[in-house]
C-alpha cells in the first residue's frame, strides 16, 4: 500500500488563506472544483471509481480554463492551477488504480508541465509519477523520481513532514521489491527503517491513511523475515485502519497480506479464504492490481493443490489484468503458473503459447523470472502429450 493522500490536502490551507485575494467570480467555481475533487478523494478510497471518475470529470468543468496555462507562480490567478493539478493527480492515481497506466502518465506529463517553478508541486507530481513506474516494474525510474520529489520537500520545511514521511514510505517499496527479486538483506533492512520512520510521523499526527499504509508495507517487511505472527499483526492494525476510513482499496491490499501470512503459517484454507475475499472486492471495486495480484495467489495456491482448473479459473483473469496495467513481474509469474496448469490439464497448445510468451520479457523486473521460468519449464513443455 502507498499512501497519496498525505499530499493533496497540504496545498489547500494556504489555497484557502488566499480567497480573500481572489475576486468572486474566480473563488466560487474554483473553491466548488476543490471540494469537488476532495469528493471524488473520498469515492475513490471507498471503492466507487465510476463516481470518482464522473465526480472529477464535473470539477474539471467547473472549473473550465482556470490554470491550463504555466507560466509565474507569483499572481493570485495562479491558484486555479494549484487546483487544476489537484484534479490532474487524483485523475491520474484513478488511472492508476483502474489498471490505465498510459493514461495516468500522460496525465501527469501534463501536470509536469504546469507545476514548473513550484516546489511542492513540482514534488507532489514526481511522487506520482513515482507511483505508477514502480507500479510497473520499473524501480530505477520510480528510485529517481521518488528521490526527486524528497529532495524537493526536504528543501520545503516541516510544513511538509506528512509528504517526507509518504515519499520515504515509497523508496521503502523500491527496496522491498528489489529484495523480493532476489537483492540482499541490507535492502530489506533499509526498506524496515524507512517504513518506521515514515510510520513514526504519522502517528505523530494521528494521519491513518499513511498509518495503514506503513503498518502495511511493515507487515509484508516482517513477512519476508519469516517473523509471522508480527506480520499478521501489522496487517491486522493496516486492514483496522482500512475499515476505519472507508478504504476499501487499502483493505483489499491488507487480506491479500493476511492471506500470505495464512498461506506461509500452512493455513491454506484460511489463505484461500482471504485471497478470495480480495480478489472478489477487487473486482467489486475494479481494482486491476488487486485482481492480478490475488489471483496470482490463488492460483499458486490451487496449482500446488493438483486442482489446475481452479488455478486457470482465478490466473487467467489475472493474467489479463497484469498484461493490461503493464506490471511484468507479476505476468511473468502467471505465464509460468498458466503453463504449468496447461501441462497439468494436457492442453498442450496452450501450454506452448504461454511458454512462448515468457519470452518477450526484457529489461523488467519480470525478465530475470521469465528466463528462470522459461529454462525449468523447457522439458515439460517439450513432453507434454494431450
Amino acid at each position: 500500500m502507498t499512501g497519496t493522500a498525505v499530499g493533496r490536502v497540504l496545498w489547500v490551507l494556504g489555497l484557502l488563506a488566499l480567497w480573500g485575494g481572489l475576486s468572486p467570480a474566480w473563488a466560487l467555481p474554483v473553491e466548488e472544483a476543490e471540494q469537488m475533487g476532495r469528493d471524488a478523494v473520498a469515492l475513490h478510497a471507498g471503492g466507487d471509481l465510476r463516481g470518482a471518475e464522473q465526480t472529477l470529470n464535473q470539477a474539471f468543468k467547473v472549473l473550465g480554463e482556470g490554470g491550463r496555462k504555466p507560466g509565474p507562480w507569483d499572481r493570485g490567478e495562479n491558484w486555479q492551477r494549484h487546483v487544476r493539478l489537484y484534479l490532474l493527480r487524483e485523475l491520474a492515481d484513478l488511472r492508476l488504480t483502474q489498471g490505465r497506466p498510459a493514461e495516468a502518465q500522460a496525465l501527469l506529463s501534463d501536470a509536469s508541465a504546469l507545476a514548473l517553478g513550484n516546489s511542492a508541486e513540482e514534488a507532489h507530481v514526481l511522487n506520482q509519477k513515482g507511483l505508477v513506474d514502480w507500479r510497473g516494474g520499473n524501480l530505477a525510474v520510480a528510485e529517481r523520481e521518488f528521490s526527486q520529489a524528497k529532495t524537493r520537500y526536504d528543501r520545503l520545511g516541516p510544513d511538509h513532514d506528512l509528504n517526507k514521511a509518504m515519499v520515504r514510505g515509497n523508496l521503502g517499496l523500491i527496496l522491498l521489491d528489489r529484495f523480493t527479486a532476489g537483492g540482499p538483506a541490507a535492502d530489506l533492512r533499509r526498506a524496515e527503517s524507512l517504513f518506521s520512520e515514515a510510520l513514526a510521523t504519522f502517528q505523530a499526527q494521528g494521519e491513518k491513511d499513511g498509518m495503514a499504509n506503513q503498518w502495511g508495507n511493515l507487515g509484508l517487511v516482517y513477512l519476508n523475515q519469516n517473523r509471522l505472527d508480527e506480520a499478521e499483526q501489522a496487517q491486522k492494525k493496516a486492514l483496522v485502519l482500512c475499515q476505519e476510513i472507508g478504504d476499501q482499496i487499502g483493505e483489499v491490499d491488507a487480506l491479500g497480506s493476511l492471506g500470505r501470512v495464512a498461506e506461509e503459517k500452512g493455513e491454506g484454507k484460511v489463505a484461500a479464504d482471504l485471497y478470495r475475499q480480495a480478489f472478489d472486492l477487487s473486482k467489486d471495486v475494479g481494482y486491476a492490481r488487486g485482481i492480478a495480484h490475488h489471483g496470482l495467489y490463488l492460483a499458486s495456491l490451487f496449482l500446488e493443490q493438483g486442482d489446475a482448473v481452479r488455478a486457470e479459473a482465478y490466473g487467467l483473469p489475472a493474467l489479463a489484468q497484469a498484461q493490461e496495467i503493464g506490471n511484468a513481474l507479476t505476468t511473468s509469474l502467471l505465464l509460468d503458473l498458466m503453463t504449468q496448469a496447461a501441462i497439468a490439464q494436457g492442453d498442450c497448445t496452450a501450454a506452448r503459447s504461454r511458454y512462448q510468451a515468457l519470452s518477450g520479457f526484457d529489461g523488467t523486473l519480470g525478465e530475470r523470472r521469465a528466463r528462470l521460468s522459461a529454462r525449468r519449464l523447457a522439458d515439460p513443455v517439450r513432453r507434454c502429450r494431450p
